[in-house]
């Protein structure tokens, strides 16, 4: 399923997650001043509630596309949220045992592994925000070896690359033709 990159080429097909990220920075800011969410996390949490039930809605009615792009702003206000509310989520972070984190993290791979993709649209829009939460904030919180390895200057470094190897992946996996100078600019 395409999400705005099917017509872009293999150069440009990759930046549709770059635009649903710039609309997400232009308007969310607003929403937090405006409705004060800062203070007030019980609001956050109904929104992105209300947002979770709009996407499942959305995409039982077929409307696949709106419930994909919903879905990926779901991912990005949760991981705010996250971020605004730490301190309230700290202690319970600090509670999560590792038998708890690895099967947060046994269940995430094996729903992207093992789903199909329509239960999985599904399955994405309502488990994985709080998975993926639980395991990144819950494990480096209160394991030692998991907090190590994520401070490893390695691991470090790779987390400060990644977005430029995201944003050069295309060209770097282009197929051979399509690196001529006549292929560069063909998108």
């Amino acid at each position: 399923m395409s999400y705005g990159g099917g017509g872009c080429g293999w150069f440009a097909g990759h930046t549709w997650s770059l635009a649903y990220e710039e609309q997400f920075y232009l308007v969310f800011p607003l929403l937090f001043i405006t409705l004060r969410l800062a203070a007030r996390p019980i609001i956050l949490l109904i929104i992105i509630l209300l947002m979770v039930l709009t996407a499942l809605g959305l995409r039982f009615a077929g409307g696949d596309w709106p419930a994909g792009y919903l879905s990926h702003m779901i991912f990005m206000l949760t991981g705010c949220a996250a971020a605004l509310y730490w301190g309230h989520l700290r202690p319970w972070c600090s509670r999560v045992s590792f038998a708890h984190w690895l099967a947060a993290l046994t269940l995430l791979v094996l729903c992207v592994g093992l789903l199909p993709a329509p239960l999985e649209a599904y399955v994405k829009t309502v488990l994985y925000p709080p998975l993926i939460g639980l395991v990144v904030l819950g494990t480096p919180v209160v394991q030692p070896g998991v907090r190590a390895f994520f401070q490893n200057p390695l691991i470090l470094y790779l987390g400060k690359i990644s977005y430029t190897v995201y944003l050069w992946q295309q060209l770097a996996t282009a197929p051979l033709p399509a690196l001529s100078p006549g292929g560069l600019c063909s998108f």
